[in-house]
């Protein structure tokens, strides 16, 4: 075969391969505070870190930070927070807090926006169909 074919049927392989996610770590006592804490995991040569918690679920490279949010309207609104750092061993989940309303300062809330579950995720092939679907013209537009 010559290069041009090998190089087709290395794509084609590439394109065939499904995503793969799997569950890395698991809170042990979901209903309890979570205060600030460093959680291990092996992300290793995983595209994504996906971090499920009450409020809905955040997804981040390995070696970026992130924030979990949840936020509701009731009688006003109400933003909870926390501050996450995801490299490829831990996930650093920072103090959570409440924010109510435009005026009011911050306040501890370390039952709020509570880790469920850490996912990684390898990418397959379906991340290659997208890259070469915005391929035009020797320039990939985002």
């Amino acid at each position: 075969m010559s290069l041009l074919d090998n190089i087709c049927q290395a794509l084609i392989k590439m394109i065939k391969k499904k995503d793969s996610t799997k569950l890395v770590w698991k809170n042990a006592s979901p209903t309890s505070a979570f205060v600030k804490q460093n959680v291990p995991i092996s992300a290793g040569a995983n595209d994504l870190v996906t971090i499920v918690h009450e409020g809905g679920s955040t997804s981040a490279k390995p070696g970026k930070g992130g924030h979990l949010f949840y936020d509701e309207y009731t009688t006003g609104w109400v933003i909870e927070h926390r501050t996450v750092n995801v490299s490829t061993n831990t996930v650093s989940f920072e103090t959570a807090y409440t924010h109510k309303g435009y005026a009011d300062a911050d306040s501890v809330a370390n039952n709020k926006c509570i880790p469920l579950a850490i996912y990684v995720t390898k990418l397959g092939g379906e991340y290659f169909v997208i890259f070469f679907n915005r391929l035009q013209g020797g320039v990939v537009y985002a």
